[in-house]
């Protein structure tokens, strides 16, 4: 089984040790927020999507999820301004392709429920269409879960079933 470290191309060892490291003396009290993110800052500098994944499974064996999940704000405060954007590119049809067309697609409904709410009159008709865009939205989401969350587990990733 590949793991998901290597799946993921992350290869500088001593940076997410680094990382772990910080966010486990952070989660355990023995650093201030203001503390750990001077050290991220110091350590890190800033740190990829896929680099944050792989340091929540690391601390697996220390917290439970519903730890993690109780404490996923505070987390996140701890990595703003750290924790950037990737732009990563997939090949057309690769599943992420797939989701991010997805999200796009979603995005357009949300442009039009924007501009029926700027219109001067309300029109009943267009809002039945996007309510009906929405229902499929969701059922389409919950069966794409299905299809992501299980392709993550083979290479180890076995908490955004219970986090994400």
């Amino acid at each position: 089984m590949t793991s998901m470290k290597t799946a993921l191309g992350l290869n500088n060892n001593q940076r997410l040790e680094k990382m772990i490291e910080i966010k486990d003396s952070y989660l355990s009290g023995q650093l201030s927020l203001k503390e750990a993110r001077a050290l991220l800052k110091d350590h890190i500098g800033t740190c990829t999507p896929d680099e944050f994944a792989y340091g929540e499974q690391q601390l697996k064996g220390s917290y439970t999820d519903e730890e993690i999940t109780h404490r996923m704000d505070e987390l996140l405060e701890l990595f703003d301004g750290i924790l950037i954007r990737a732009e990563n590119t997939y090949p057309e049809n690769h599943p992420l392709w797939v989701y991010m067309q997805e999200i796009q697609a979603g995005l357009a409904v949300m442009d039009e429920v924007d501009a029926l709410l700027k219109a001067p009159h309300f029109i009943k008709n267009p809002w039945l269409g996007i309510y009906d865009k929405l229902a499929q939205w969701s059922r389409h989401l919950s069966r794409k879960q299905n299809q992501l969350y299980p392709a993550l587990e083979k290479y180890g990733f076995d908490r955004p079933t219970k986090i994400m």
